[in-house]
């Protein structure tokens, strides 16, 4: 199962500063190619961004005009484990943090993030391959036009997210059991 929303301007990065989170709980890793958190990623057609947790690595593709930008950073995730993990991009800086904590030196480019017409995707990137589906639980799933915390660590969060005016989504599972929005 996947959640899947028209394409709106509300997400279009542009140039400008970005952040997705979520909270994330794997249940297993036999899928090695990846496990989707969200995407606006065409294969075949125009691709926006794409971020996901794959072969012991967070990953961040980004399509800036003609090349994809990879952020990749080696991180190790458990089983039946919640992370809160954020995506973001500061004055042209991705970073990639896990429970507050920044993974590796991030990349740079202030391009132009490519303006794609593609269905917004939570927990698969919603075509044929299922290699991206997430195989566990997302939960407090955000998008927002800003960068929420720039480069430098913080507290992990212990509430749900609430909205600002920079929100342009989120998913929040209000549940009181430990399992809260399953993809699998």
């Amino acid at each position: 199962d996947y959640i899947s929303t028209p394409d709106s301007d509300d997400f279009t990065i542009g140039t400008g500063d970005m952040s997705f989170s979520c909270w994330a709980r794997f249940n297993n890793f036999t899928n090695a190619q990846g496990h989707l958190f969200i995407s606006q990623w065409n294969p075949g057609g125009d691709k926006g961004f794409r971020c996901m947790y794959s072969g012991g690595a967070l990953l961040m593709d980004v399509h800036i005009g003609s090349e994809i930008q990879v952020v990749n950073q080696s991180w190790s995730a458990s089983v039946d484990t919640w992370y809160h993990i954020r995506f973001n991009r500061t004055a042209g800086q991705f970073n990639v943090f896990v429970d507050g904590v920044k993974q590796g030196t991030g990349s740079t480019n202030t391009g132009n993030v490519t303006n794609s017409s593609g269905n917004i995707r939570i927990g698969s990137d919603g075509h044929s391959f299922t290699f991206t589906d997430m195989d566990g639980f997302l939960d407090d799933i955000e998008f927002t036009a800003s960068n929420q915390n720039g480069t430098s660590n913080f507290d992990k969060p212990t509430e749900y997210s609430t909205t600002t005016s920079s929100t342009k989504l989120l998913i929040q599972s209000n549940s009181s059991s430990n399992n809260s929005s399953t993809f699998v």
